[in-house]
């Protein structure tokens, strides 16, 4: 596509809107999803071409809604009002996310876990570790943050952990942790610390369902995995 054509000099069946219209939002790539957004193009750029340069720039619309900070989608084109109008309907779809699994009570799988706390858990700057108590039908008993640390992390306390799933009668548990670094592998403290609390654990009953570790909107999961 030419950088001086505009969206207007198009076929209708070929501009964003009208297709929207006339085909549904399904029928429309990511590019022009955006270029709806971004509204109107710049002199010798359409909204289409911004669009088009934004996924390039960013890799897709993945690394694009990690963006928080209206200075850091930085393109040309795209001024602060645009910027802002893109970044809220990435925190819209956010705050819908967070709103599908904000009321899970039951986990069916590491999905379940990672879909509610991918966000919270990604956007922290801090090491978190968080423990879910569950009962023998895997509902949700109590959500608790054991740890903040530093991005050099923090050592469990194993006998805190038994004391607590005794307190609340749980059968199974999970932990969820988050890498501020961006990498959701676990290293080898990650993997020897987990091996040696679920001993413990399924020694007096307490079974390790899941070990999560979230990163930069990804996870892993020990269970998946076959760690655990």
């Amino acid at each position: 596509m030419s950088g001086s054509l505009r969206i207007k000099d198009l076929p209708i069946y070929q501009r964003p809107r009208e297709k929207a219209l006339r085909y549904g939002l399904n029928s429309l790539s990511n590019s022009e999803l955006l270029a709806i957004l971004i509204n109107s193009g710049t002199k010798g750029e359409s909204a289409l071409l911004i669009a088009d340069n934004l996924l390039n720039k960013y890799l897709g619309l993945t690394n694009m809604a990690k963006i928080t900070e209206i200075s850091d989608l930085n393109i040309k084109g795209i001024k602060a009002t645009k910027a802002l109008t893109l970044l809220a309907a990435f925190k819209l779809s956010e705050r819908i996310q967070k709103e599908n699994f904000a009321h899970l009570d039951h986990i069916q799988s590491s999905a379940d876990i990672a879909n509610k706390y991918l966000y919270d858990f990604s956007s922290a700057n801090s090491e978190m570790l968080l423990i879910v108590a569950l009962d023998k039908n895997l509902k949700i008993i109590k959500e608790q943050i054991l740890y903040i640390g530093t991005k050099l992390g923090f050592e469990i306390d194993v006998r805190s952990i038994v004391t607590l799933l005794k307190k609340l009668e749980a059968k199974f548990y999970v932990l969820v942790h988050n890498h501020p670094s961006g990498n959701n592998y676990p290293s080898t403290a990650d993997l020897e610390t987990t091996k040696a609390l679920k001993k413990v654990t399924d020694s007096r009953g307490f079974l390790l369902y899941d070990h999560l570790i979230i990163a930069s909107y990804s996870y892993f999961s020990f269970k998946d995995n076959e760690l655990i």
